[in-house]
């Protein structure tokens, strides 16, 4: 395969796909662990589809230049030798499907969820991509390096705030919804997921 300089346009627009995906996968798997604490098969293809995006990445990662001291590199050896060294490793971990071995054991839970879901929680190793790719991105001509900056931090924003959400509700479902908690105490303990979801986000 040839070497794919990080700056063409299409190595843009497939980071930019990267980029979608991730957020996807940030936002999906602690919904599923605070609210829904099962597995689904609409969650399950979107999650396995996503890991497939993530091992093309991994293979286009191999092949794809890096700037050191200023300096794009783009020999085959050094760009194989750079990735295993550094991003590799994680980026593995975060696509390989162990969540999947635990289908051959269902029903398996901790603290009332699916150990699957749990499991699938080594793919938010993959927002590590998010800072990898605007710093590549850092590097271009064609970009304002502040409009990048009030880029990523709307992303991580965004995230935080979804966690936090995700987290906020999870700890009420963990201790039961006791009478002083804040979902029993709003009267929301038994209203539909959504609206659950929303009165989490509004009170982080």
């Amino acid at each position: 395969m040839q070497t794919i300089k990080e700056h063409i346009r299409l190595r843009v627009r497939w980071d930019l796909t990267i980029l979608i995906l991730i957020l996807i996968t940030v936002l999906i798997i602690p919904f599923q662990i605070a609210f829904l604490h099962r597995v689904n098969l609409i969650g399950s293809i979107i999650i396995y589809s996503i890991d497939l995006f993530f091992l093309i990445d991994i293979i286009l990662n191999f092949r794809t230049s890096f700037r050191y001291a200023g300096e794009e590199i783009t020999s085959s050896r050094e760009l194989y030798r750079h990735y295993l060294r550094t991003d590799f490793k994680y980026d593995l971990i975060a696509t390989l499907p162990f969540d999947a071995l635990f289908f051959l054991i269902p029903g398996l839970e901790w603290e009332g969820v699916s150990i699957i879901l749990w499991f699938r929680l080594f793919r938010l190793i993959r927002i590590r991509r998010l800072f990898i790719i605007i710093h590549r991105w850092q590097n271009q001509t064609w970009i304002n390096p502040g409009y990048l900056q009030v880029f990523q931090f709307l992303f991580v924003m965004v995230i935080l705030a979804h966690i936090v959400a995700c987290s906020w509700y999870f700890s009420s479902f963990v201790a039961d919804f006791p009478a002083n908690c804040w979902m029993v105490l709003t009267g929301i303990a038994d209203s539909d997921v959504a609206t659950q979801y929303i009165r989490s986000l509004l009170s982080t």
